[in-house]
Order: C-alpha cells, then structure tokens, then sequence
C-alpha cells in the first residue's frame, strides 16, 4: 500500500514513476497492484495531472490493450482524461477510432456517459446561479 500512497503524492515527476512501471513492458506488477495505482494515480482535486497524460493515456491503453489479459487495460481506463472539466471529445474519437476488448470499451462508454452528464449538471447548475 506504500506504493499506492507514493502515487497519490501531488507531484508529477513521482507519477511519471508509477505510470512508466505500469506501462513498461517488462512490468512485474500483478493485477492488484496495477489496478490500485490506476485508482490512485489520479485523485480528485489532481486533474490537471489526468489531463497533462491525455495523450500518453491512449497510446498506452491500446499497447496495454495488445499486450496484457483483458482486465489490465480495463482498469488502465480509470487513468482517462477528465472529459468534464476539460475540452471534451478525444476519448468518444479514440473509441470509434479504435477495436478495443468488450471490458475496455465499456470503460470508456462509461467515462464519456459521466463526462456528458457532469458537463450537463454544470450547464444547469451555471444556468441556475445566472436566475438568481
């Protein structure tokens, strides 16, 4: 749990550490551990760090999605951009771009699903405080 605690640090340099270990190609993580650091990597209030690895994330996801059990890249999905706070688009392109396994693809219709939604509440909520 060390491990998973490092990756939640603030601290760009210390993720890069955790996202190359995850995504090397000789990595010796086991499932546990990969799919902790997917979680942790990426905590609420860090988002400028989920979007600073944007372009990285998809060009990992689909190397993950090649070379390791289909459950790896599935939990690699919860490292996708933050759609709702930011340009939104790249992860439904990458999608309709790409064949991906039946559990990553799910994953990513989900992210884009909660990205729509949030983007909604906001418009809302904006729309509202504008009323009063």
């Amino acid at each position: 749990m060390v491990m998973v605690s490092k990756a939640a640090i603030p601290n760009w340099d210390s993720k890069l550490v955790f996202l190359n270990k995850m995504t090397s190609k000789d990595s010796k993580l086991t499932y546990d551990q990969f799919s902790s650091l997917a979680r942790s990597l990426f905590p609420s209030g860090q988002e400028e760090f989920r979007q600073k690895y944007k372009n990285d994330f998809f060009t990992q996801l689909l190397k993950i999605e090649k070379s390791k059990e289909s459950h790896y890249p599935k939990a690699f999905t919860r490292l996708s951009p933050d759609e709702c706070s930011f340009d939104a688009g790249s992860v439904e392109s990458f999608l309709k771009a790409n064949t991906l396994k039946a559990g990553t693809s799910k994953r990513l219709k989900i992210a884009i699903s909660e990205s729509k939604r949030c983007k909604k509440i906001k418009e809302l909520a904006k729309a509202h405080s504008l009323k009063n």
